[in-house]
């Protein structure tokens, strides 16, 4: 599944919507380099990884429930763990640029 841009930023906010679109393009080449973690393509009780809030990575297993729903719309279900550590890293190392 890929992941579409945002469009157009509010006033004030033009710099925030690139690097969000950032982290877009890095999470889509991901799911080109190890695989698309569309929901079609998971089975109830398959395993997946994701990572949290804190940039932990966890595995989980696919319910098709609305949690599991949620982390593959913003694109944090992953066939691997590898994927998944290397989306985190990404993630957070682009989060914190906009601290400035």
């Amino acid at each position: 599944m890929k992941i579409k841009p945002l469009k157009e930023s509010p006033v004030g906010f033009s710099e925030v919507y690139f690097k969000l679109n950032e982290v877009i393009d890095a999470l889509n080449s991901l799911a080109e380099k190890y695989g698309d973690t569309l929901d079609s393509r998971m089975e109830n009780g398959q395993t997946y990884w994701t990572f949290t809030t804190y940039f932990d990575v966890v595995d989980s297993v696919w319910r098709n429930d609305s949690i599991d729903k949620m982390r593959n719309n913003f694109g944090n279900v992953f066939t691997s763990r590898e994927a998944a550590e290397e989306a985190a890293k990404r993630v957070k190392a682009l989060l914190l640029s906009l601290r400035g």
